[in-house]
């Protein structure tokens, strides 16, 4: 079973949910891509550094830092966490 968390949002578990929340995700903004600027990995964790730029519903771009880290088990990733503040997109 794989677990997510957004921020502060809530932890999401299981293939279904993570898909449903992408969706919810998706459909509440025009458009996102990401530049990693850097990665480290230790074989059971990998953390990657990079700044987003969305594209807002409203047109309005901005760019934001995140930080991702996924847990690794047999290969596949077991636990993924975001930490940003994603707030700014929504304002």
């Amino acid at each position: 079973m794989c677990a997510c968390s957004l921020g502060n949002a809530g932890v999401v578990e299981g293939k279904s949910a993570f898909v449903e929340a992408l969706q919810a995700f998706f459909a509440s903004v025009a458009g996102f891509r990401h530049n990693v600027t850097d990665v480290w990995s230790d074989g059971e964790a990998l953390i990657a550094e990079l700044d987003v730029q969305y594209t807002r519903l409203d047109g309005g771009e901005l760019t934001l830092p995140v930080c991702n880290v996924f847990r690794l088990r047999d290969g596949s990733v077991a636990d993924y966490r975001v930490y940003m503040d994603i707030s700014p997109v929504y304002a």
